[in-house]
This record gives structure tokens, C-alpha cells and sequence, in this order.
């Protein structure tokens, strides 16, 4: 979260409740899996479905 706060100069600041929580909706909708069974520190990778639904994310900001 510090990450996220610091990438964008202070302008995000996500709680921890918002980032698991957004985390948690895409793991259910397969658009990210975990990679790491690590209890401290869990890793994700994007899925190809995931992948596919950035690009029309992106493709509908600018139409």
C-alpha cells in the first residue's frame, strides 16, 4: 500500500480493506490467481481472461 501511495506521489491512498478487497473480486472472477502460498506476502499473476478484460477496460476509456 506504501508502494501504491508513493508511485502516485500521495494522491492514492487505498486502504487495507479496499486493496484485499478489490483483490479478493478478481481472484473470484478468475482475472488473477495466486502464485505464492506465502502467509506474509501473497503474490498474483494476471490470467489470460483478466488480460483480455484490461484490454476492453482500456479500449472503452476511449471510445
Amino acid at each position: 500500500m506504501q508502494f501504491i501511495k508513493d508511485k502516485t506521489n500521495q494522491r492514492v491512498d487505498l486502504g487495507s480493506g479496499t486493496l484485499y478487497g478489490a483483490l479478493n473480486n478478481l481472484l473470484k472472477k478468475g482475472w488473477i490467481k495466486q502464485i505464492d502460498e506465502d502467509k506474509r506476502k501473497k503474490e498474483h499473476l494476471i490470467t489470460d481472461i483478466g488480460s483480455e478484460q484490461v484490454e476492453i477496460e482500456v479500449k472503452s476509456c476511449f471510445n
